[in-house]
């Protein structure tokens, strides 16, 4: 038996030796690991502080910029009514008004791209008899919207509009006829506000501005109208107060502190 026991000794030794080896193994590799994982948290812990340190080093400032123009276009909308008994008869009144109506506005000087008769209505004609409501026929109205460029000659128009067999003209209003143009240099005056806003700033914290970090658009346009005109203003020669009108634009600008 001790003659085994001796045979085996090596063979014991060995897988100990193999044994210890392993767990070794096992010990540095986790050690290791656990190594890869502190580093990596501290890495984190690095970048979240860089980040931190970059978003304090930053200033958000709001810009705005406005450019006032004088309106150089008038639109306005004329009615045609006629009231009867027969809608076919109703309609040939209205159609020969409105034809009427447009040659005046192309003969003034309108063009005709600019002139729509569109909207058509027809409604029952409703009278009260004995505190009843009775149909007595129908009531036909065209609407025809106009787009003026030459507003100083408003006034005349109006007049043979008024004579050519126009009912009413209201919706007025005025526009600039190439508003993307002025919201735009709006937009360039915002941008330079917000620079010396945060220009200013940074001057008061003893510190300067840096790259822009973010541009954002934060209105589309606003436009704000000065000057009105009324119908009954209209029929005088001193009625032409277009006014100015207001085009605005407001952006945000995020700037790095240096």
């Amino acid at each position: 038996m001790n003659s085994a026991m001796s045979s085996r000794a090596p063979f014991l030794t060995l897988f100990t030796a193999f044994t210890n080896s392993i767990s070794k193994v096992g010990f540095f590799s986790a050690l290791l690991a656990a190594s890869l994982v502190a580093d990596a948290q501290v890495n984190q812990n690095v970048s979240s502080l860089n980040s931190s340190l970059a978003a304090i080093k930053q200033i958000s400032v709001f810009g705005q910029g406005r450019v006032s123009v004088e309106p150089d276009l008038f639109k306005f909308t004329i009615s045609v009514e006629e009231k009867g008994k027969v809608v076919t008869k109703l309609n040939q009144v209205i159609v020969a008004k409105s034809e009427k109506i447009v040659k005046q506005l192309v003969k003034s000087g309108v063009d005709l791209k600019d002139i729509q008769s569109m909207h058509v209505q027809l409604r029952p004609l409703i009278e009260y008899v004995n505190n009843s409501r009775v149909q007595d026929g129908f009531v036909l109205t065209r609407q025809i919207k106009v787009s003026v460029k030459n507003i100083a000659k408003f006034d005349t128009l109006i007049d043979n509009i008024i004579r050519a067999g126009a009912t009413s003209i209201d919706n007025f209003h005025y526009q600039v006829s190439q508003p993307r143009l002025s919201y735009l240099n709006a937009l360039d005056l915002a941008v330079v506000d917000a620079q010396m806003r945060a220009e200013r700033m940074a001057a008061s914290m003893d510190v300067k501005i840096g790259k822009v970090l973010k541009v954002k658009e934060l209105n589309s346009s606003r436009v704000q109208t000065y000057g009105v005109m009324s119908m009954e203003a209209s029929r005088s020669s001193d009625s032409y107060v277009p006014g100015v009108m207001d085009i605005g634009a407001e952006v945000e600008v995020i700037f790095q502190l240096q």
